[in-house]
């Protein structure tokens, strides 16, 4: 490898820097879709077979090897990429969505906003999952609100609910004594009138 870079010309020696930050780049760009469980078959050895060209200066074999892994990672980097902008999106609904009902969502807007640093920082995969997490808490913390409000209401109709009972039942009982009383000849009438007129009706 040394006795071909002390040959490079000029143009050769261009080629070999441009080559080779490809070749490093396209190594990141896989990195950060391992990161996210996403293998690409084979990449090890196009990489490793790239690198044998570089050394010995087949640099175009080289470039068609970088080329061809380059832009199958490039297409899931994107795919990835727009996974994140998209649950980011989500997140931000969900967490304004809870923050106009009043509801406090502390760990909802952290993680969010980790996930956009992350996100303005390139770390696509960092961006994804915080969002993915901020996106789950506040649905949570929304859901876990409303279920609460609703078991209290629930709560309140049937407190209403046994104390209209209990009233009707007090009634009945009245109602009773003063029918009795009106059988052996007492004068009940304004015992009657102060009755609520629905229960007088009923009788």
């Amino acid at each position: 490898a040394e006795l071909v870079k002390a040959r490079l010309t000029v143009v050769d020696a261009e080629k070999l820097k441009e080559t080779s930050e490809r070749l490093s780049d396209v190594r990141l760009l896989l990195l950060e879709l391992k990161r996210a469980d996403i293998d690409i078959a084979g990449a090890d050895d196009v990489l490793s077979r790239a690198g044998v060209a570089l050394d010995e200066g087949r640099f175009d074999e080289a470039e068609k090897q970088i080329s061809d892994l380059e832009e199958m990672a490039n297409t899931l980097v994107d795919t990835l990429r727009e996974s994140a902008v998209e649950t980011l999106k989500n997140a931000n609904t969900a967490s304004e969505k809870a923050r106009k009902a009043g509801i406090p969502i502390p760990d909802a807007i952290r993680m969010l906003n980790s996930a956009q640093a992350a996100m303005a920082a390139g770390e696509v995969y960092e961006a994804l999952e915080f969002g993915r997490i901020a996106q789950a808490r506040a649905e949570t913390a929304w859901k876990r609100h409303f279920e609460a409000e609703a078991k209290r209401d629930v709560e309140a109709m049937k407190t209403i609910s046994d104390r209209v009972r209990s009233a009707r039942e007090r009634i009945d009982v009245l109602v009773s004594h003063i029918e009795y009383l009106t059988n052996v000849g007492v004068d009940v009438a304004p015992a009657r009138e102060s009755m609520p007129w629905s229960f007088q009706s009923s009788r």
